[in-house]
């Protein structure tokens, strides 16, 4: 079992270098249904899951761009780390929303506001 500093570290490692297994990946692969799982947007990409998904509370989000959110090495060292803690808890977050809507489609309502952290 996955510690949670070890699983959100890898859900990042995994953002950085663009093998995050989001839809968008996955049709890119298998030619399969792209669209986001929590909110029915058109690519579940990660700038979506990082920045544009409203399930994932993306109006509360400082404007900046995808590789400052992912704090990458041009970003100032006190502002990277704020932005890598930030986008590991919306990976953890996006995570296991996910694999509750794989797990239980039926259950997950999408197209709704920000989900409550979990």
């Amino acid at each position: 079992m996955w510690r949670t500093g070890d699983r959100e570290s890898a859900l990042l490692f995994q953002a950085r270098t663009g093998s995050l297994p989001t839809r968008k990946r996955h049709w890119e692969l298998f030619d399969t249904d792209p669209s986001c799982r929590l909110c029915g947007a058109t690519e579940e990409t990660i700038q979506h899951i990082l920045m544009d998904c409203p399930r994932l509370g993306a109006r509360d989000l400082p404007k900046i761009n995808l590789a400052e959110y992912l704090g990458l090495p041009d970003d100032p060292v006190d502002t990277r780390v704020e932005h890598t803690e930030s986008a590991k808890r919306r990976l953890k977050l996006w995570d296991r929303l996910c694999w509750q809507v794989d797990k239980h489609p039926d259950s997950v309502q999408r197209n709704e506001g920000p989900t409550e952290n979990i």
